[in-house]
């Protein structure tokens, strides 16, 4: 089967970035051409993201999103490339509709939608609808049941093996808290270092890993609030996760009051490396942290505050909840959404191979 996967732009350290290039390299036993905008919507490629799917090899394609909708030049773009399936991570579908309405003549290639945001509205004319949390789903329920899936981000487990910093926790020694996320408005609040020295968590250091338009007062605002107390990471290669995650004792995942958080993969991650996590209770999170189990869930801002404190006095919960955090992190092991999206993308094979019999008859008579 051939599959293009297409996403706004393959910028550094996105889930919905992320999660394209583990399916195109986590599915090969099918074709894949990857299509982005990233230059078209003047943001900078991730060249490690590109090189490793290229080194697989998978062909991807900075297009101009614009030129979609014209036939000719999409062929043009595809370069002889003809998907069966075409994979829209993120977007909706003004750009490719004239193209759905194509599709729905021929037959080929079937759509699908692979929602991340939960800010994105419903569009029409897919095939397929893809949820990576259950809460997404439960939006549109006009929406017929056999057309929708829910599918959960994935973590490679094998790439946590280490013991973390959580799993031997002592009273006495700082709590390490992380956070790992954009420090931009549609990831994390402006208030975040405010918040966080407003806690007042006993003998807590903050590892700050993240970049954006944010990071720059947040040095300032932890340089005049809380001196020594944070320290700000960058933006972390993909390799450096695990060991950045193995030396916290607890990860502290903010979420901006006007975002619902679907499915972050640094959450599961945290999980994955048996670091248990501290979060509100909004959007997807509660399908990924069971409170008193992998984590503690906050009803606001505050209450996570008396959570992190909780923490910092009562280790050995520390320790409980990074054995169960990394037991829970089972659930989201790749191969096992890797075998939804194969039985997904088997869904269309008996309709696909319907056309090819048709084609070939048409082209015996002729």
């Amino acid at each position: 089967m051939n599959i293009l996967s297409i996403i706004e732009s393959l910028g550094a350290g996105g889930g919905a970035e992320m999660a394209l290039s583990d399916l195109v390299i986590g599915l090969p036993e099918h074709s894949h051409v990857v299509w982005h905008f990233s230059r078209l919507n003047q943001k900078a490629a991730d060249r490690p993201l590109i090189r490793r799917m290229t080194d697989h090899g998978v062909p991807v394609r900075d297009v101009d999103w614009r030129a979609v909708s014209t036939r000719d030049v999409r062929i043009r773009s595809l370069d002889g490339f003809e998907p069966d399936v075409v994979m829209i991570h993120w977007w909706k579908n003004e750009p490719w509709a004239p193209w759905q309405t194509e599709a729905r003549l021929t037959g080929r290639p079937r759509f699908v939608s692979i929602l991340h945001s939960s800010r994105m509205s419903l569009s029409p004319g897919y095939d397929r609808y893809v949820g990576v949390a259950r809460f997404q789903v439960a939006r549109f329920p006009f929406l017929a049941e056999e057309n929708v899936r829910v599918i959960p981000n994935a973590v490679d487990l094998t790439r946590y093996r280490s013991p973390s910093r959580a799993s031997r926790s002592k009273l006495g020694e700082p709590l390490v808290i992380g956070t790992m996320a954009g420090l931009r408005v549609e990831k994390v609040p402006l208030s975040l270092i405010e918040d966080a020295v407003a806690w007042n968590v006993p003998h807590a250091q903050w590892q700050i890993a993240g970049t954006g338009i944010f990071r720059e007062e947040f040095e300032a605002q932890a340089a005049r609030l809380a001196q020594g107390k944070f320290r700000f990471l960058g933006l972390l290669p993909r390799r450096s996760v695990p060991r950045f995650l193995s030396g916290l004792d607890v990860l502290c995942h903010p979420v901006h009051p006007q975002v619902l958080d679907c499915n972050p993969i640094g959450v599961m991650e945290a999980l994955a490396a048996g670091v248990p996590v501290v979060a509100e209770a909004r959007g997807g999170l509660p399908e990924i942290i069971d409170h008193g189990v992998n984590g503690l869930l906050a009803s606001s801002s505050d209450e996570v505050g008396e959570l992190l404190r909780r923490l910092a006095g009562d280790r050995a919960l520390v320790r409980r909840l990074a054995h169960e955090a990394r037991e829970s992190a089972r659930r989201f092991d790749r191969p096992i959404q890797l075998a939804a999206y194969r039985k997904l993308l088997a869904e269309f094979e008996p309709e696909l191979a319907l056309l090819d019999e048709q084609a070939v008859a048409v082209g015996s008579r002729s």
